[in-house]
């Protein structure tokens, strides 16, 4: 999920690349995101701190609550330690910087699909959060 066509747009290919991607959905709003999970089941969300029509932070929430297993990537501009902090206290299972680490989204992404992660115990990547 983000707000930006142009990233929605990079992250296609993207995931696409990454191997057996499945089905790829994009919303750009909570409220889409939210319909989206409901209707299908959804093994990552990647997710922007911000979108038009709130912080995302109740949202990763309820990710976390109602669908534990899946996993939850936050991809960000607003890579402030608060927000780091934050979406770490509330389960999200990586945080990366939407302008130096972009490409790390493929690197998680391949390997979820090749299983050297395993999806039942995601972690955080804690280098990047300290």
């Amino acid at each position: 999920m983000d707000d930006s066509e142009k990233i929605l747009s990079l992250l296609r290919p993207m995931l696409l690349n990454a191997g057996n991607a499945g089905t790829i959905n994009s919303a750009t709003t909570l409220e889409a995101a939210r319909k989206i999970m409901n209707r299908q089941t959804t093994d990552v969300v990647i997710l922007d701190v911000y979108l038009p029509d709130g912080l995302s932070l109740d949202f990763l929430k309820w990710v976390k609550t109602v669908y534990p297993k899946t996993c939850v990537i936050m991809l960000s501009n607003h890579s402030e330690k608060f927000f780091q902090d934050s979406v770490k206290k509330l389960g999200a299972d990586y945080f990366f910087d939407k302008s130096t680490e972009f490409e790390e989204v493929q690197k998680v992404i391949s390997a979820i699909q090749n299983h050297s992660i395993n999806p039942d115990s995601y972690a955080m990547d804690c280098e990047i959060l300290n």
